[in-house]
């Protein structure tokens, strides 16, 4: 399930006191000093089983769906399945920011298609809200793990999204398994991207390549069998 809310409060006050000393103990270059992320997405034109949008409009989604990740990124339940106690798997995100619809600091740089895959690079200028957003993620990139999610080809961008929140809970799941023996009965925390994922298609599939910073506020254990 994907839900959007306000920014979290812990998250917002762990921000404000770490702003001060982010610069000194990030090197950082030119570009991300600026805050500029220069970002290619691409899709098939499936205007055939889709045809109620537009694949530029779809492009564009997707380049605000992974900029809102890279940026403010998202919190995290976690259940993981459990068929000895009869459990079934939950994995729910909320996000935790987005970039607009519109946004001043999104540009689209070129716009491009070979055959029947269209391609778009944009540029994106975070302000200094966003600025710190990242400044923050980048204080716990060395917190990563990696995932890998598939959706079916015909399911379009909803397919697409499906993919990327499967790689997420991937990603979430070989955290877990490298830092805990046990299997959890929950896991809350939060979580961001730290690169744009590496999309590919094989066999019918979309497949989504993650890695992510990851922030374990809570890990539940079994208390028993």
């Amino acid at each position: 399930m994907w839900r959007t809310r306000c920014l979290s409060g812990a998250l917002t006050v762990i921000m404000a006191l770490i702003a001060p000393i982010a610069s000194a103990q990030i090197p950082r270059s030119i570009e991300e000093n600026e805050g500029r992320i220069l970002l290619q997405v691409w899709a098939l034109d499936d205007q055939i089983l889709h045809p109620e949008s537009a694949v530029d409009e779809r492009l564009l989604e997707e380049a605000r769906l992974v900029l809102s990740g890279m940026v403010y990124g998202w919190d995290f339940v976690y259940r993981p399945p459990d068929p000895r106690r009869e459990v079934v798997g939950v994995f729910e995100l909320t996000s935790l920011g987005a970039v607009a619809d519109g946004d001043a600091g999104l540009t689209v740089l070129e716009l491009a298609q070979d055959g029947p895959t269209h391609f778009a690079a944009f540029e994106f200028r975070a302000d200094q809200v966003e600025l710190r957003y990242l400044e923050f993620w980048r204080l716990f990139a060395q917190d990563s793990s990696a995932g890998v999610g598939r959706a079916r080809l015909r399911d379009g961008f909803a397919g697409r999204q499906a993919a990327l929140q499967e790689a997420l809970r991937d990603a979430v799941r070989a955290r877990l398994r490298f830092q805990y023996q046990d299997r959890p009965r929950e896991a809350r925390g939060s979580l961001a991207l730290i690169d744009p994922p590496v999309v590919q298609t094989d066999t019918g599939d979309y497949v989504y390549r993650v890695e992510v910073s990851i922030i374990l506020d809570e890990v539940r254990p079994y208390l028993t069998f």
